[in-house]
């Protein structure tokens, strides 16, 4: 059976939750030993075929608790990590939850974001973070890491450098807002709102504009597959900065928190 990444494989297995998934990665480990010992044996490469392949996705999503210190106006809500991003975008918006419309049709699962600290068009996943839930590769032993313990920087984490390889991400504890808190600042959103006649966006206005610029920019996932646009604008000092806007009037400037420049 191929696995889609040009290996093949005779067995595949999917885990519904943590304890499904480490009886799964016990046999997994069990059947890579012995197939290895067989190629060897017969001369084979052990690379030519897999006997088992672990898909580890979980999905779900609950309201955990709302915000007693907001008034109500902010929920907690918690995602399991094979949950498909945009869907998870999709139903927050439909539940009333707001915060996550211009991270709408990010490529990917729920899990992944916060590796990347996901963002676009003005908004970044990091102050959504909660909580970040995970299982050691090491020992299988449960994990739980504040968001603010995550490290997150600009398409960055600390999942990218201190725990790299070291953990499978489970769930994400996402805080959503009840209230509407629309950021239609970006300028091409700012552009595409109202070139559509929008002059006080709705969460949903901005979703929908999100989804049509991406759809203009690249194919729609679902029927040509492809892991979207990923790159990263220079981030400057200052004054750096500045004289480039002088050699480039046209040059878009975004002021960051610790006085550089995107």
């Amino acid at each position: 059976l191929p696995d889609g990444g040009g290996a093949r494989v005779r067995r595949r297995a999917q885990a519904a939750d943590r304890a499904q998934k480490l009886r799964i990665e016990a046999f997994h480990d069990q059947c890579a030993e012995n197939e290895s010992h067989r190629h060897e044996s017969e001369g084979r490469d052990p690379g030519d075929q897999q006997d088992c392949r672990v898909i580890k996705r979980q999905h779900g999503a609950e309201q955990r608790q709302h915000g007693a210190e907001d008034d109500g106006d902010s929920v907690l809500v918690r995602v399991a990590a094979g949950e498909n991003w945009h869907g998870l975008v999709q139903w927050s918006l439909e539940q009333g939850y707001f915060g996550l419309e211009n991270l709408a049709l990010i490529p990917g699962t729920v899990g992944a974001a916060p590796i990347q600290n996901i963002g676009a068009y003005g908004v970044e996943l990091a102050p959504f973070v909660h909580q970040v839930h995970c299982v050691t590769i090491a020992g299988g032993r449960s994990r739980t890491i504040a968001g603010s313990a995550c490290q997150f920087g600009y398409r960055d984490s600390i999942f990218k450098h201190g725990l790299q390889d070291q953990l499978v991400i489970t769930a994400v504890d996402l805080q959503l807002s009840r209230r509407p808190r629309v950021q239609a600042d970006y300028p091409a959103l700012a552009r595409a709102l109202e070139q559509g006649g929008c002059t006080e966006a709705t969460p949903r206005e901005v979703f929908d504009a999100v989804v049509d610029i991406r759809r203009s920019k690249l194919p729609d996932p679902a029927r040509v597959h492809n892991a979207g646009s990923f790159f990263k604008n220079p981030v400057l000092p200052v004054q750096r900065a500045q004289a480039l806007a002088r050699q480039f009037p046209a040059l878009p400037l975004y002021p960051q928190p610790d006085e550089t420049v995107k």
